[in-house]
Parts: C-alpha cells; structure tokens; sequence
C-alpha cells in the first residue's frame, strides 16, 4: 500500500517535535546567557556569569517532564561560547 503524498507517520512526527524542542532548549540556554551578560554590563548589582572564578548562573529548564536544572559544564559551554561570540561583536546579537 503506498502513502498519499505528504504522509508523515505519527513516530516521525513526534520525533521531530522532540528534535525542535532540545534546538529550543538549546537556543533558550543562549538567551538567558546573553540577557544576563548584558544585564551584569548594564548594572553594576546584577551579576554575570564569571569565567576566572566559574560562577555560572542557576538557569533551569521547565517542560512537560518537570524541571531540569542545566548542569555547570553545559552553562560553561554557553558562557564560553557567548563571550566568544562577542569578541567580534561586543554589543551581543542584533
């Protein structure tokens, strides 16, 4: 039996949708790093993620499974990852 064009099986479906949420979830971590990197810059009570003295935030992730606090090494690979970003462009993304 063929599919009609377009088919998507159910398993792909939620595959995908999986797929879309960890980039989500990924791209999210980004943000909240971003935002307080440019909050910490903007004022002087607010603090930023600290590299030499590895202070990391406390970002945690809220879904349908419950919450999932983001691990020290992963909020270490998005600081690092932002702070190289904006050696080339201080002001952060535009």
């Amino acid at each position: 039996m063929t599919m009609p064009f377009g088919y998507v099986s159910p398993e792909q479906v939620m595959k995908d949708r999986a797929d879309y949420a960890r980039k989500g979830i990924a791209r999210g971590r980004s943000v909240v790093v971003e935002s307080l990197y440019d909050a910490a810059d903007d004022d002087s009570a607010t603090g930023g993620p600290d590299v030499g003295r590895r202070i990391w935030p406390t970002v945690a992730v809220v879904g349908v499974e419950g919450v999932r606090f983001v691990s020290d090494d992963e909020l270490r690979e998005v600081v690092e990852a932002v702070i190289a970003a904006r050696q080339g462009n201080p002001g952060g993304a535009r």
